[in-house]
């Protein structure tokens, strides 16, 4: 069945806008649209997270990025700016266990240099 036959099969249960509908939509935007919303947490998270100290995100650019008015064609790079905000999210989650505990007692077993054979 195609996406036109079921709308208007179901359409009595559901909202105008999905009946009118023509495409299938694009996550892009709901994304987009948490990361503007918590746009603070996001600045905060990256400027001043561990990829800007190690120099492997530019300060300057990522400055821009996040206050200035983004438009839809900015779809690709924000998708690699939150691929940007998961790497910072996971390294500073590790390097925090990393800290507060030792390797073994984190993963649940030795260390890799102890495990690992050279």
């Amino acid at each position: 069945m195609d996406r036109a036959t079921a709308r208007r099969a179901f359409a009595p249960d559901l909202p105008p806008e999905i009946i009118k509908r023509r495409n299938k939509g694009r996550i892009d935007q709901h994304l987009r649209d948490v990361m503007d919303a918590n746009l603070n947490f996001v600045r905060d998270l990256l400027l001043n997270g561990r990829l800007v100290k190690e120099g492997l995100l530019n300060r300057r650019n990522l400055e821009l990025y996040l206050t200035r008015e983004r438009s839809p064609a900015d779809f690709q790079y924000s998708e690699i700016l939150q691929e940007q905000l998961c790497v910072e999210a996971w390294l500073s989650r590790w390097l925090d266990n990393r800290q507060s505990v030792s390797a073994p007692e984190a993963f649940g077993g030795p260390a890799p240099h102890q495990v690992l054979r050279t």
